[in-house]
């Protein structure tokens, strides 16, 4: 978005989640989050720094109903019987 704290490449950073990895208690996870268009990079960043990643869990959202779509375009009413 442009924004000066989106630019501060942090979670990129494979020194910052090697330090995660060493204070973490062992057994311990990880839970991260990011935008669906950047989450592979922060992925690759955790993994370089010595986590495994077992799983991810995903958020998928959208945007919104497109002006496009129109429900019910062409279909009759159902009445019930």
């Amino acid at each position: 978005m442009g924004k000066k704290w989106d630019n501060s490449g942090i979670a990129y950073n494979k020194d910052m989640w090697a330090e995660c990895l060493r204070v973490l208690k062992p057994g311990g996870h990880l839970l991260s989050f990011s935008g669906t268009r950047t989450y592979h990079r922060m992925a690759v960043a955790i993994e370089d720094a010595g986590f495994e990643v077992r799983d991810m869990i995903e958020w998928v959202y959208g945007n919104g109903m497109s002006k496009g779509n129109v429900w019910n375009k062409g279909k009759k009413e159902r009445v019930n019987d």
